[in-house]
């Protein structure tokens, strides 16, 4: 099983971008609301939900955060939603405002996801209710300490690095690990 993918954007399109690995181009479906956050040629850390079928056909789900990689297999423990579903729950929504609709438990808010009745907006709340962490909802700063992780920085130094931040500025996570990396080479 794919579980993590570091590599550069060969293709980034709405629904699926093409992640260049040592020659070989994965196919990955990233939610559109992380569109903006890659550019083409950039080197990426993506975090992957790899579903298998029974027929033989695979399916990669990216997701820049670990937090949102949860929340979406958790989607998956929802009778009813299958992959197809909860990745286009993550086209119109993004991982953060559907677990807060869970934590809110706001049925009418489920109810205006594409795809989803008031049916299954209740099977949503019902099995994922109290289960769902919407804590350090910042997928940036999420994503940023997850690519400092992989370049084995210490925990102190990566809360330091992020307590230190502007938090009234928006980073892209690009920018944030050229910061904190050129912080730490000049120190």
């Amino acid at each position: 099983m794919i579980d993590l993918l570091i590599g550069k954007v060969y293709r980034k399109n709405a629904g699926s971008t093409t992640i260049l690995i040592g020659g070989v181009g994965y196919e990955v479906f990233i939610p559109f609301c992380y569109y903006n956050a890659y550019e083409q040629d950039q080197e990426i850390i993506v975090d992957i939900v790899h579903i298998q079928k029974e027929d033989g056909r695979e399916t990669l789900y990216g997701f820049f955060d670990y937090r949102s990689k949860s929340f979406f297999k958790s989607l998956l423990t929802v009778d009813g939603i299958g992959d197809k579903k909860a990745f286009s729950m993550l086209m119109d929504k993004t991982p953060q405002e559907l677990m807060e609709m869970v934590n809110n438990k706001d049925l009418n808010a489920f109810k205006k996801v594409k795809g989803v009745g008031p049916k299954t907006a209740q099977k949503i709340i019902e099995t994922l209710e109290g289960k769902i962490d919407v804590k350090e909802v910042d997928m940036v700063l999420s994503s940023a300490r997850s690519g400092l992780e992989h370049k084995k920085k210490k925990k102190k130094e990566i809360d330091n690095f992020i307590d230190s931040l502007d938090k009234t500025k928006t980073y892209k996570i690009d920018e944030l690990m050229t910061m904190a990396l050129t912080r730490w080479v000049s120190c």
